[in-house]
């Protein structure tokens, strides 16, 4: 019920971060073994957040520039 009030680009993002926070809850809290096959899925959940911040990060900053020009 709470997903259509928080913005898509913060819903994005806590999507990305969950598999990392559980990831580091089974190791640290509950103390389970991890193969490493999980490292390498975590790996790329990790390229997939930075190909999102790197577009989120360029659409934001052509957006500022073509506001700046209209100005």
């Amino acid at each position: 019920m709470a997903a259509p009030r928080i913005p898509l680009g913060t819903l994005g993002m806590m999507q990305f971060i969950s598999p990392t926070i559980q990831l580091l809850t089974g190791i640290f809290v509950l103390h389970q073994a991890v193969p490493p096959l999980y490292f390498v899925g975590l790996a790329l959940v990790w390229v997939g957040l930075g190909f999102y911040l790197t577009g989120s990060i360029r659409n934001t900053r052509r957006l500022a520039l073509v506001a700046g020009e209209d100005i």
